[in-house]
């Protein structure tokens, strides 16, 4: 609406000049900072007898508040005349937080008792020093007539409510600095620092920890400049939620008006507690310049339904979930033989599909000594949006690695997701026989082709997951395989797929598995959850230091001996605070006294050791945890669990929103499933709905 208004800073116009105080109750505008077009005019009916009159062009006045933190209602008192319809925004720390325009009719063309009015700014987040700022112009004969500001605690708050965080006031991680600005909201912003320790660009990263909880429209100021294309991603609690390039060409080369640009995330809910990370790398003369993010309130957005899928008899099953946590199984048509099958947005068109993968046995090609070649195929089940499957697109891959005959042929697709931040679902393999790591990479439509084949140390079984752990937009691997080879070992990828290891943990003498990839610690970055078999068996964690190195102390669960049994877990957030817990209930060992339960833990960090603190045991729940969700939409995570030693029939544990669990009944009858790692594997999906982030 005031386009003509936006385009000037008003904090920049008040840097040289004293700040005039703003505390609770009555702020004559007299006495605020005149920066620029208001002048100070005597008259009987303003409140205190004067009142700010704007001379001509834009006119702006601050001050700065002396209140406490919180939400305050703030109302400006002024004439609005009938003689001119007058516009001003009232500014918290150089951010518009709401404008209005002078065009009452009510009144007469007089700075009169009948003129007389005022609008309120309800709800609005002020912290000590903020500055508050009125600006505006006038029009015609309503030349912009202030006279006060009221500011009353606000008693009753909306559960969100819009507020603003100047970029500078973030925690910086690594890589960013502050860089005054007078073209910048609150005179500053971030900027990526060009040159690391190393010689080479660290990557930019800073937080900002939520002190309310709510659902807002977050948007993100920034300046694109036309001189490079920058990168940022947005993650939340370390999921990414969003990512953009800075390629504006309409700018100039420098942090002005011109540059000045936008991106808005909408439908955002957070809790107290949440942290919201921006990360990215300048490029060329474009160094990442950060302003501010805004946060309005919004609605949120419809929330899909957990779903399920596993296999049952060879067949794979999904399971539709009303919302109510009361599922529907469907048969898919979809036989696994000797195939593995993984799910993922394969096709680009917003609803999960599924991939069947198998491959031919490995033949050593003439003329090419210590060589060995096979095939891999792929076939893509497409979704109908409704959770119905088609067999659509299919592709012939083949790879080449190493021949050594000591162990036997043993390809497994393992994992899916976009390993080369091209936009499309990938996915990662192994093979034992030619100890490889396999990435392969998707054209957008389901076809498939290699990126990388690179060397590790496997055994004829075991898992590997996708993740980041060394913060930039390129997955890496986490291999879960057992004390004799890699152990849980990280291999980070350079961008081009080729993956390289970077460190590994072995705390069992035999096999690891059930892995999550998680941050456990809240520090930003992606740990990894797993079990182990043998002796040291029990629930374990490789907790990430950034950089896919461990830390000296990691936590675990093990207080079973070789006679005893560990079971699966669980882990997530289950109750309010911001936190993970780690769900267990199939751990028991009489000689050790460990009686069966479930038991929560609270992953607790202490400066750089992290430990599982017993919160809570309930010896009435007993099992092997296989999924968790919050499957009946009440805003927790409920969980899912199986009989030990019976038949494999789900029961629903409902959680009452502070990892305090009851059993809602068998939700799942009976199932018989070939895929197992410390328990049956069942997978959370959303399968008849449109992909969301929940």
């Amino acid at each position: 609406m005031f386009s003509d208004l936006r385009t000037t800073s008003t904090a920049s116009d008040l840097t040289a000049l004293p700040k005039a105080q703003i505390g609770l109750g009555r702020t004559e505008a007299e006495t605020l900072t005149i920066a620029k077009g208001f002048a100070v005019k005597s008259n009987p009916h303003p409140s205190n007898g004067a009142y700010l009159e704007a001379k001509s062009g834009e006119a702006s006045a601050s001050g700065a508040f002396d209140g406490g933190a919180g939400y305050y209602d703030l109302t400006v008192g002024y004439f609005d005349e009938t003689d001119g319809v007058s516009q001003m925004e009232v500014l918290v720390n150089g951010a518009i937080v709401d404008s209005f325009e002078w065009n009452g009719t009510s009144g007469n063309e007089k700075s009169s008792p009948a003129s007389r009015a005022e609008y309120l700014v309800g709800d609005l987040w002020l912290a000590p020093g903020d500055l508050i700022t009125l600006r505006g112009m006038g029009d015609g004969g309503e030349p912009l007539r202030t006279d006060y500001i009221d500011i009353a605690v606000d008693t009753s708050p909306p559960p969100s409510r819009a507020f603003v965080i100047e970029a500078e006031e973030m925690e910086i991680v690594s890589g960013f600095k502050v860089v005054s600005n007078g073209k910048a909201s609150g005179d500053a912003y971030l900027q990526h620092v060009r040159r690391g320790t190393d010689g080479d660009a660290d990557e930019a990263r800073a937080a900002y920890t939520f002190d309310r909880a709510g659902t807002f429209d977050m948007t993100i100021g920034y300046f694109d400049e036309s001189d490079g294309v920058s990168s940022m991603r947005v993650l939340l609690n370390g999921v990414e939620i969003d990512r953009f390039d800075w390629d504006s060409r309409s700018g100039g080369r420098r942090a002005n008006e011109q540059s000045q640009a936008e991106r808005v995330i909408s439908n955002l809910t957070v809790v107290e507690g949440d942290r919201l990370e921006l990360v990215g790398r300048g490029d060329g003369r474009e160094p990442l310049r950060t302003d501010f993010l805004r946060f309005e309130p919004g609605t949120a957005a419809p929330r899909a339904t957990p779903d399920l899928w596993y296999e049952d008899e060879g067949e794979v099953i999904v399971a539709l979930n009303d919302g109510a946590a009361n599922f529907t199984e469907r048969g898919t048509g979809i036989m696994v033989g000797d195939a593995d099958i993984l799910s993922g947005d394969f096709d680009g068109d917003g609803d999960l599909d599924f991939l069947k993968v198998n491959s031919s046995g490995a033949t050593t090609p003439g003329g090419v000594p210590g060589d060995a070649q096979f095939d891999v195929f792929t076939t893509l089940y497409e979704n109908d949006g409704a959770g119905f499957f088609t067999a659509s697109t299919s592709s012939i891959v083949t790879l080449t690695q190493p021949f050594d005959d000591f162990l036997d042929f043993a390809f497994k697709a393992q994992d899916a997701a976009d390993v080369d931040d091209d936009g499309d679902i990938d996915f990662v393999a192994t093979e034992a026989s030619g100890q490889s790591i396999f990435l392969l990479q998707n054209d957008g439509a389901g076809n498939f082709s290699p990126l990388s084949r690179s060397p590790a140390d496997l055994p004829e079984d075991g898992r590997a997951l996708l993740g980041d752990f060394d913060g930039n937009p390129f997955l890496d691997v986490v291999a879960l395989t057992d004390a004799d080879t890699v152990g849980v070992g990280i291999f980070l990828n350079d961008g081009t797929g080729a993956l390289t290891f970077r460190d590994s943990s072995s705390p069992g003498a035999e096999s690891y598995g059930d892995g999550q990839v998680i941050d456990l610690d809240g520090d930003g970055d992606n740990d990894v959850a797993f079990a182990a078999s043998g002796e040291g068996r029990g629930i374990w964690a490789f907790i990430n230091d950034g950089t896919g190195m461990s830390v000296a102390t990691f936590p675990n669960f093990s207080d079973v001996d070789e006679t005893g049994l560990i079971g699966s877990f669980e882990a997530g957030d289950f109750d309010a605070d911001a936190g993970i817990e780690v769900l267990s209930a199939g751990a028991v060992d009489p000689s050790s006294g460990v009686a069966p339960g479930l038991r929560v833990f609270d992953v607790v960090t202490t400066g750089t050791d992290t430990a599982f603190v017993l919160k809570s045991f309930d010896p009435t729940i007993e099992g092997l945890l296989v999924a968790h969700a919050d499957f009946d939409l009440d805003g927790d995570n409920d969980a899912l669990i199986v009989p030990r030693d019976a038949a494999s029939e789900m029961t629903l544990l409902l959680n009452d929103g502070d990892a305090s669990f009851t059993s809602a009944g068998v939700v799942i009858p009976p199932f018989s499933t070939s895929e197992f790692s410390f328990a049956p594997i069942v997978n959370v999906a959303h399968i008849d709905e449109t992909l969301v982030l929940v």
